[in-house]
């Protein structure tokens, strides 16, 4: 069931990545992908700032706690966020590498130039 509505959408919004105007589309102001790294942009340096506080949770858990177990559980909660953060940086870096190699402006396009492919 899952998989023909799946198609069935996908084939209903095809002629938005086929047919590129200068807002919409993959590229442009309004394109998805512009979309998408604008929302990017905002969102992580939330998240590196989520995961740099939990790896410190985890620093001040290791640290404070006497007993064994609650320094592996601070340990682990270290590892985590070593984790996320690293996860984080690379999501970071693919889209920058991908908005770079499809040449995705985050600003809008001028009124003279249009897409080409």
């Amino acid at each position: 069931m899952f998989k023909k509505i799946f198609i069935t959408s996908l084939s209903f919004f095809s002629p938005m990545f086929v047919f590129a105007e200068a807002n919409t589309g993959l590229v442009g102001s309004n394109g998805i992908l512009t979309v998408i790294s604008k929302i990017l942009k905002t969102l992580i340096p939330i998240l590196i700032s989520i995961a740099v506080i939990v790896f410190i949770v985890g620093v001040i858990q290791y640290v404070l706690s006497a007993k064994p177990d609650d320094k592996a559980k601070g340990q682990g909660t270290m590892i985590y966020g070593v984790i996320g953060l690293f996860a984080i940086v690379a999501v970071w870096g693919l889209v920058a590498i991908l908005t770079s190699t499809f040449g995705v402006a985050t600003g809008p396009l001028p009124a003279d130039q249009m897409p080409s492919f």
